[in-house]
């Protein structure tokens, strides 16, 4: 099983029908690509993946220049009214790169009430992960090895007409 379908085990079992008064929940990673929404949508945009990795980043670097040095995992973006936002948290699995979960919702009568479910739901997912061994058990993968390096050169040698 795949990290998409953990998440989506996951996800399924403790937010659907639940009233879990939510949009969408998504998981990505630092670069802004999505790797899991729930409710799938049907376009593959990247666009709000990026511009919220972007948006993670940015918040980070003016941590930073305030002089926090706390770690990555002790922030959350916010970015709200009194009834409709987004909430991100950022998560690990295993010791791979962080992930960031996030969460739209909107018409919500208790941001407060919400944002603490969403942190309770990120700490669950922390523990799920936990009993899953890491994708590649820790290590270090070459995707084209099998590849010579004529191959390679070839690949990159002008074509001629």
């Amino acid at each position: 099983m795949g990290i998409v379908d953990n998440f989506n085990e996951f996800f399924v079992k403790r937010v659907v029908g639940r009233h879990f008064a939510v949009d969408s929940i998504f998981v990505l990673r630092r670069d802004g690509q999505i790797i899991y929404r729930y409710p799938e949508s049907g376009d593959d945009s990247t666009s709000p993946g990026v511009l919220l990795g972007g948006a993670w980043q940015a918040a980070l670097g003016l941590a930073r220049l305030i002089g926090e040095s706390q770690e990555e995992e002790n922030f959350r973006l916010s970015f709200d009214t009194t009834d409709t936002g987004l909430y991100m948290l950022p998560f690990r699995r295993a010791e791979e790169e962080p992930y960031y979960m996030g969460v739209l919702y909107r018409e919500c009568l208790n941001t407060a009430k919400l944002k603490n479910r969403i942190r309770m739901l990120r700490d669950d997912l922390e523990e799920y992960l936990e009993g899953i061994a890491p994708l590649n058990n820790g290590e270090k993968t070459v995707s084209f090895d099998h590849i010579t390096d004529e191959e390679i050169d070839g690949l990159f040698a002008p074509i001629g007409y």
